[in-house]
């Protein structure tokens, strides 16, 4: 059995530092205890009251994000002076690890836009991304029959389960460019790209009218529609590290609270 720190190096084997994206914060964020032994991993896409509840509620060692907390650097956890950091000091408290897998995670095998990709069915799917990234993060791939944009957002809307807005180029699409949660850093990728389409959780108003005009396709589906996913795509990667682990899943949306075991 792992204790704390020697899991994280176990995912940090499977999903480097090195290929998180400059500025990322992710990692061993909170690790009161290093030694102490990972018997029970609660998922959850933040670090929220929700989740931090969720673990404390199911014995948990260790709460797994996607997203990291501290963005912009930590000045003091002052819970009066900062109240979003309430939930970081309650879980300090509670003696329970954190780490997130943000961007490396996003880029790496089977990670988001892997699993995404995996969920829409696309086929040829190759990496693709900005300059400065230590690892390609987005993906484009190919859809197995082309269909209509509204087809398309009908169907992204039913396999997310999730609410979608569609910009609709007009044309079929054959050829999809996916990014999940905020992809408008990579519009300009998807313009001079050969993609039909880019689906993402959120983009803009100005990549909106830029694809009208070039006549393709956006989607938006929502960063927590896009992203939910994360409970999936990590559940192989700690059995993997350590099969004799008990998940449990928090869908930590503001309006939906729940847990599931996986035994």
């Amino acid at each position: 059995m792992k204790d704390i720190r020697s899991f994280y190096e176990a995912l940090c084997r499977l999903y480097p530092e090195r290929d998180a994206c400059p500025g990322d914060t992710d990692g061993l964020q909170i690790c009161p205890e290093p030694d102490r032994p990972v018997r029970r991993v609660l998922c959850a896409l933040d670090l929220c009251a929700s989740s931090v509840n969720a673990a404390k509620r199911v014995g948990a060692d260790l709460l797994l994000t996607h997203h990291p907390i501290f963005y912009g650097g930590v000045r003091t956890l002052d819970p009066d002076r900062h109240p979003e950091n309430r939930s970081v000091c309650d879980l300090i408290l509670s003696k329970i690890a954190h780490i997130s897998l943000h961007t490396r995670f996003d880029a790496g095998n089977g990670g988001m836009n892997d699993t995404l990709c995996a969920i829409l069915g696309l086929k040829n799917v190759s990496e693709t991304g900005l300059p400065d990234e230590p690892r390609q993060l987005a993906r484009v791939g190919d859809l197995e029959t082309p269909c209509t944009p509204e087809a398309f957002a009908e169907f992204v809307s039913g396999s997310l389960d999730t609410d979608v807005l569609l910009t609709d180029g007009g044309r079929t699409i054959r050829r999809v460019l996916v990014v999940t949660g905020g992809g408008k850093d990579y519009a300009d990728l998807f313009f001079h790209s050969d993609a039909d389409a880019f689906l993402s959780g959120e983009l803009s108003h100005h990549v909106r009218v830029g694809a009208a005009d070039l006549k393709k396709t956006v989607l938006e589906a929502g960063h927590y529609g896009t992203e939910k996913i994360f409970l999936q795509a990590i559940a192989p990667v700690v059995k993997r590290i350590d099969d004799t682990i008990e998940l449990f899943f928090c869908p930590d949306t503001p309006h939906e609270i729940a847990i599931c075991a996986q035994k």
